[in-house]
């Protein structure tokens, strides 16, 4: 929705009514600027990733944060992150000359990941759907595609758990050389 420019440095309303904690003494705590930094500033990618992945997923980041400012834009945070873990991808499969082909979807991109052991299910945990366990990497790689190809959704704390999953893809992908 397109604001007022007297509006524009205000708090989505959204956002100004969602309650981060409860103060007996003063009541509900509401969602503040300082909350959606303090979400993702612990998501900060060392200088072992290469710089333009790096720079590419602090944009992901604020836009995050600006989220605060314009509810709707916390989906183009999470798309963009999506967008940066593939990046990620393509990258760790070009320098070590993998084959994962230019033109590779998502989907290929993450199989061919696992398949060269730099991604495991296991590091990424399951989400119970009240039968067989679905790997949370393929979560992501629906998620993802809905949101790619028309299947918009508005859940900022989903929107957070993306931006996680994502780093800690990338952290991954490029280790700490001590580590």
């Amino acid at each position: 929705m397109w604001r007022d420019k007297s509006e524009i440095l205000q708090p989505d309303s959204r956002f100004a009514n969602t309650v981060r904690g409860f103060d007996r003494a003063t009541g509900p705590r509401f969602t503040t600027i300082q909350d959606m930094y303090d979400d993702v500033a612990g998501l900060t990618l060392t200088e072992v990733v290469p710089a333009d992945i790096r720079n590419q997923f602090d944009l992901a980041r604020n836009t995050y944060v600006y989220s605060w400012f314009d509810y709707e834009i916390v989906t183009l945070a999470e798309m963009h992150a999506y967008t940066v873990f593939e990046m990620a991808i393509r990258r760790r499969a070009q320098v070590e000359n993998s084959g994962l082909k230019p033109k590779a979807t998502m989907r290929v991109a993450i199989d061919h990941a696992r398949k060269m052991g730099w991604l495991k299910n296991e590091d990424f945990g399951f989400v119970e759907t009240g039968g067989t366990p679905f790997p949370v990497l393929d979560l992501v790689v629906m998620i993802r595609n809905d949101l790619m190809h028309g299947k918009p959704h508005l859940y900022p704390f989903g929107s957070l758990s993306a931006l996680e999953n994502c780093f800690n893809a990338i952290r991954i992908l490029f280790p700490e050389a001590n580590s």
